[in-house]
């Protein structure tokens, strides 16, 4: 299986440009410290863009000590840490989480559709993101489940 890794786009529903999601498919963690030294290199508060942070997925395997001694040279301005709500089970990740979260970095929660405890995620979660193809249906049927912002995924239309 080849690696990749990908930049999209997250805009708000006003068009205006939010963040940059990076995508990739390698969870080494040799991967995740070349993605760190890039937002490192890359952060430049004159430029113009240096307002629109990085969303950086931390997957389960990577999620470490080591991991977050590493993400604390990332500006806080810079980069949003992503974490999937599976991981919300293991206290050692949580333990982490909590850490990054002391620290003052912004985390978005993704949530799937089969999760089925969400309290967690509600602690934790700047930003909740979910696939607008895969509503979780427990938790937005209750417009109160989440206060925080939310990001959809996979939207491609109007309605969507």
């Amino acid at each position: 299986m080849d690696s990749y890794v990908t930049r999209q786009q997250v805009r708000g529903i006003n068009r205006k440009l939010f963040a940059n999601d990076i995508i990739y498919s390698d969870s080494s963690v040799d991967t995740l410290q070349q993605l760190i030294a890039s937002i490192v290199q890359r952060y430049d508060p004159d430029d113009e863009i240096a307002g629109v942070p990085f969303i950086l997925e931390i997957k389960e395997n990577n999620l470490t000590e080591a991991t977050f001694q590493n993400i604390m040279i990332l500006n806080k301005d810079s980069v949003i840490i992503q974490i999937n709500s599976a991981i919300l089970a293991i206290p050692e990740k949580v333990d982490i989480i909590k850490k990054i979260k002391e620290a003052g970095y912004k985390v978005v929660v993704a949530i799937n559709k089969e999760d089925k405890v969400f309290t967690l995620a509600k602690i934790f979660a700047d930003i909740v993101k979910f696939d607008i193809n895969a509503l979780p249906e427990n938790v937005f049927n209750d417009r109160n489940a989440f206060t925080c912002k939310k990001l959809a995924s996979n939207v491609n239309t109007a309605d969507d």
